[in-house]
């Protein structure tokens, strides 16, 4: 009821919901879709380099068990050190190729969703002290993973969606001279 006049698809009401719903609000009503056997979707030539690069580094790290890993979220929590926070962003990677593969296929490539998921991250364990209490840190830090990616999906279909406009106009224009042109006789 609060977006009529913005004429949303289906797909953008699903990620409002899905973002409120990350930030735990309830909207009346909402039921979540159910996921769908997701079809495999190819990688592009490009995506295929990218991921084999990107999991030929992650094969370097050396991952930590969970309980390793909520130590260096409790770690920084409290101190908000920079060492704890570098490594777990090393231990969070492949969490973050994890979920931007799940929203591949949705205009953006795999490596462009990888960096949005890192942004994310960075930016999340800035917030990670002030996270809800009945949230644990680990989930919290993944809410804000996916939260990133489908805002950069949004900002990029909101993007193309003006330029589709801006090239309907135009190309409305150069009709519009060029009919002038001839009804006028003369170039206009």
């Amino acid at each position: 009821a609060f977006f009529p006049d913005m004429e949303l698809s289906e797909e953008q009401y699903q990620l409002i919901f899905a973002y409120l719903a990350s930030r735990q609000v309830v909207v009346e009503g909402y039921v979540p879709a159910q996921p769908e056997e997701k079809e495999e979707i190819p990688l592009t030539p490009e995506e295929a380099h990218f991921l084999e690069q990107y999991q030929e580094e992650l094969g370097y790290l050396t991952l930590l068990k969970e309980n390793e890993i909520l130590e260096l979220c409790r770690q920084v929590e409290e101190t908000g050190e920079s060492l704890p926070k570098a490594s777990l962003t090393e231990q969070l990677l492949p969490e973050v190729l994890r979920l931007a593969d799940e929203f591949r296929g949705q205009g953006m490539l795999l490596g462009d969703l990888v960096q949005e998921g890192n942004i994310g991250l960075m930016l999340a364990l800035e917030t990670l002290g002030l996270r809800p209490q009945e949230l644990s840190a680990l989930d919290y830090l993944c809410q804000e993973i996916r939260a990133a990616i489908a805002q950069a999906i949004e900002e990029n279909q909101t993007e193309k969606q003006a330029g589709n406009l801006v090239a309907d106009r135009l190309n409305d224009l150069s009709d519009n001279i060029q009919k002038l042109s001839e009804e006028l006789g003369d170039k206009v």
